[in-house]
């Protein structure tokens, strides 16, 4: 038996990859200044070139993975009619969160990279 997701789930699902792009928008374009609550903190990033530098590459990450998230949980929304409700939005939170892991380590080797070149 296919039960309905509750009303507030899709809603809630995009407005995270709403602001996953909104809040990648400001580190992409380098307006964000370092900072103990907004961007990317490592080690390394506490060199403010460095900063800079990660946190533009994790704007431009977040604002495609967002976007990236978008349209799964279209596609999965409008072609999976005869899914289980919950497929409809698990597979897309999958690739929402393998992706961010991801863009996490590679940001990680990124900044050490940078520090070690320094």
């Amino acid at each position: 038996m296919n039960t309905p997701l509750p009303p507030f789930v899709v809603p809630l699902c995009v407005g995270a990859g709403v602001l996953l792009i909104m809040g990648g928008i400001p580190l992409y374009l380098r307006r964000v200044p370092p900072n103990p609550l907004y961007g990317v903190r490592l080690r390394a990033t506490r060199d403010e070139r460095i900063w800079y530098e990660i946190n533009a590459r994790a704007g431009r990450d977040l604002v495609v993975i967002g976007a990236v998230y978008l349209c799964l949980l279209g596609v999965t929304t409008w072609f999976g009619q005869s899914w289980i409700p919950a497929f409809k939005v698990l597979g897309p939170l999958v690739v929402l969160i393998v992706g961010l892991i991801a863009d996490t380590i590679m940001l990680t080797t990124a900044a050490s990279r940078l520090a070690g070149d320094h």
